[in-house]
């Protein structure tokens, strides 16, 4: 019972945070950037960050930045040109959603990789209706 209840509270959080980047344009270019650091081939050392992004059919995944890398040296390091900060900055501007296709390949791979349905009347419920719905 107490999972649901945080698995549902995470969703909530999640929906705020996709919620509250699209009305925010602009992405932290400064983050991006530490992001976007690759040392010795290796993505950056923050690989512990949780990040979520939209998907092209309105799911929600949560991974981190060395399951991007492998998505981006598998599939975008060409139209990209090879930049790793340019392909992020789309993914946090929601300029090129990812795309499902290419990301149910990887799951099984051990990469941390979670995908989730987004609930569309989540954020007109009260947490009364939350508890109820679990």
């Amino acid at each position: 019972m107490r999972y649901k209840i945080k698995k549902y509270l995470i969703l909530i959080f999640s929906f705020g945070l996709i919620f509250y980047s699209c009305k925010n344009e602009k992405a932290n270019p400064e983050f991006i950037e530490r992001l976007s650091s690759i040392e010795n081939g290796l993505p950056s050392p923050y690989f512990n960050y949780y990040l979520y992004f939209k998907t092209d059919d309105d799911k929600l995944i949560e991974t981190n930045i060395t399951f991007l890398y492998k998505l981006y040296q598998d599939h975008y390091v060409e139209t990209y040109n090879n930049n790793l900060n340019a392909f992020l900055t789309d993914l946090f501007t929601q300029n090129n959603p990812l795309k499902i296709e290419e990301i149910d390949i990887y799951k099984n791979k051990g990469y941390f990789l979670n995908i989730y349905d987004i609930d569309k009347n989540i954020s007109n419920m009260n947490i009364e209706n939350i508890k109820k719905k679990i």
